[in-house]
């Protein structure tokens, strides 16, 4: 996953961003991948709310 910068709209960008590596990921045959939060430049404060963003897209 690319950095994602810290902009207003950086839990849908991060939401985006990661819906597109889960489709590559099932693409390539992988049944699980692992995130590290740390290294998307995602400050702490804001990984919750990206997190949310994802979990909402996921349904």
């Amino acid at each position: 996953m690319p950095p994602v910068e810290d902009t207003p709209d950086l839990p849908e960008a991060f939401a985006r961003i990661a819906l597109e590596d889960l489709e590559r990921a099932a693409d390539l045959g992988a049944d699980e991948i692992h995130w590290e939060p740390g290294l998307t430049g995602i400050v702490p404060e804001r990984q919750i709310e990206a997190l949310q963003a994802l979990a909402a897209e996921l349904g």
